[in-house]
């Protein structure tokens, strides 16, 4: 309403000069819509530096787990697993919708694959609910 107010009220020095009022406006548009590009570019780079971190940070953390595979224990498995379905996630789109929101575990077939290629010594089982469960089978068969 102010903009509108003040338009009204200095009709005659626009009316005199448009195309000085114009370009008043191009350029406020113009410096910002820069800065506003600026600040988002800012805060774009800075959470892209973060998840780049926290990606770093999850692989070396998989790999001191896996490192000894054998000497993982029940939370590792766990951090193990979660960084797994998050990359069968990324690798199949397509999943389920309880997959996706972690009521539905990945296949087991390809979980104890992925397991394989880790060198771990620790396997899973599915679940009547979809969930896959731990079990080690040189314990338990």
């Amino acid at each position: 309403m102010e903009l509108v107010d003040f338009a009204k009220e200095n009709w005659t020095v626009i009316e005199r000069a448009p195309w000085v009022f114009v370009g008043l406006a191009v350029i406020f548009f113009a410096s910002g819509f820069s800065l506003a590009k600026y600040i988002v570019a800012e805060k774009v780079a800075n959470l892209e530096s973060r998840l780049a971190a926290r990606d770093d940070k999850i692989s070396s953390l998989t790999e001191q787990l896996t490192s000894s595979a054998g000497e993982v224990n029940g939370d590792g498995r766990y951090i193990i697993l979660g960084h797994l379905e998050g990359q069968y996630l990324s690798m199949h789109p397509e999943s389920t919708r309880r997959m996706q929101v972690g009521l539905e575990s990945p296949p087991s077939e390809w979980v104890n694959a992925e397991l394989e290629k880790l060198g771990a010594d620790w396997r899973v089982k599915r679940d009547p609910q979809g969930r896959n469960v731990i079990f080690d089978p040189a314990k338990w068969g």
